[in-house]
């Protein structure tokens, strides 16, 4: 009876660290909201093809990607996550691989608006110029592109 009592309590209490850790990513991510624009790259290991081609072409038009305020992150499963070349020890790979409803071995590459919402989700690498392209069409990143050449404030997003 103890026994059973003491697995209760444990699984009780690692549903709520689950639950923690799924929110403490909500939160981390609330901080970029209608800022940034999110590029995620997960990978199942540092040594994956799709993860190093990835992280080439994202590279290959970096100023492209910051001209439409993009940050980039990279989780590999069970290793590290870092926010554009940053690592942060602190966050661990599982919270986001669940928030993300990413399997753990897979390649998964996804896009999150300013907005905050999913626009874009591949299982192989994407080049920097369709990230570009699919931003490009979104109506906030039009208005950017219309203040940015008239020097005028477009009108707020909802």
């Amino acid at each position: 009876m103890r026994g059973t009592r003491a697995i209760a309590l444990l699984t009780l209490a690692v549903g709520m660290l689950t639950g923690c850790a799924k929110a403490d990513v909500a939160q981390l991510l609330e901080q970029y909201q209608w800022e940034k624009r999110l590029i995620f790259v997960f990978a199942p290991a540092v040594e994956n093809a799709a993860l190093k081609q990835q992280l080439q072409w994202l590279r290959a038009d970096a100023s492209g990607m910051a001209e439409r305020d993009t940050l980039q992150w990279v989780v590999v499963h069970d290793a590290f996550v870092t926010l554009d070349a940053t690592p942060y020890p602190q966050l661990g790979t599982r919270a986001f691989y669940r928030h993300f409803n990413i399997a753990p071995d897979a390649f998964t590459v996804l896009l999150i608006g300013k907005d905050g919402e999913e626009k874009f989700r591949s299982s192989s690498p994407v080049k920097a110029a369709r990230f570009a392209a699919i931003i490009d069409r979104m109506p906030m990143r039009q208005r950017e592109a219309t203040t940015h050449h008239t020097g005028r404030e477009g009108s707020p997003s909802p």
